[in-house]
């Protein structure tokens, strides 16, 4: 059936919109569309509005369609909307795939099973304070020689490459801030790592005691964290 001569006048100006406004469907589709919703009639204009939201072969078979209807024998702006490319499927999530899982122990040996830590304690030591020092002061102190005291045990894993254990040494600090002893309290490592850390701390200045003495404990839990 035949529409009526202004919706065939109409739909005439929707099929000659890229010529009419001065834009194409594949450079500039928003202006094709503003022409023509302000240059055609509303039944018609609704029919261009859902074609243009359909895929580029739907919208073009849909404005054929109209144009049959209302007796329009060619639609150019069919025509483009054929030749439209269809646009790019979303790109497809990247899955990765879960963190692989330490394997478990075995039964006999042992070996397999994870190292648990608690965050930060592994290989840093521990220092406690009492006398004429703050555990903080303590602590910045030996935090001063922490790397030569790290070397102590990397130094000795390159012999022992497994190499595990506790040292635990205190420290008699002297009125000047000065170590004037420092003894092993309970290590359980090599002893070449002991002796090394204790000539460290040796040399490790304090700040010097409120009172003239200080008693502050060094103890550092060691295993490989390679």
């Amino acid at each position: 059936m035949l529409g009526c001569g202004g919706d065939k006048r109409d739909m005439e100006k929707v099929c000659d919109a890229e010529a009419r406004s001065g834009a194409t469907v594949a450079a500039d589709r928003a202006k094709v569309l503003a022409w023509i919703a302000s240059n055609a009639g509303s039944d018609v204009r609704k029919v261009a509005d859902e074609a243009f939201a359909k895929p580029p072969s739907e919208a073009s078979a849909s404005l054929r369609a109209a144009s049959a209807k209302y007796g329009v024998a060619s639609c150019a702006l069919a025509d483009a909307l054929g030749r439209e490319e269809p646009p790019p499927p979303p790109p497809r999530p990247t899955i990765r795939p879960p963190s692989a899982l330490p394997a478990a122990p075995d039964p006999n040996t042992g070996i397999g099973s994870p190292k648990i830590q608690p965050a930060g304690s592994l290989n840093q030591a521990k220092v406690e304070a009492s006398g004429g020092l703050t555990q903080e002061a303590a602590a910045a102190a030996v935090d001063s020689s922490k790397i030569t005291l790290r070397l102590c045990y990397e130094r000795a894993r390159t012999k022992q490459p497994r190499l595990m254990g506790r040292v635990k040494l205190a420290v008699d600090v002297g009125p000047a801030g000065a170590p004037i002893g420092v003894k092993d309290v309970g290590s359980t490592i090599d002893a070449s790592v002991v002796a090394c850390m204790r000539g460290i701390l040796t040399k490790t200045a304090f700040p010097p005691p409120s009172g003239g003495r200080a008693d502050v404990t060094v103890s550092y839990d060691l295993m490989p964290d390679d």
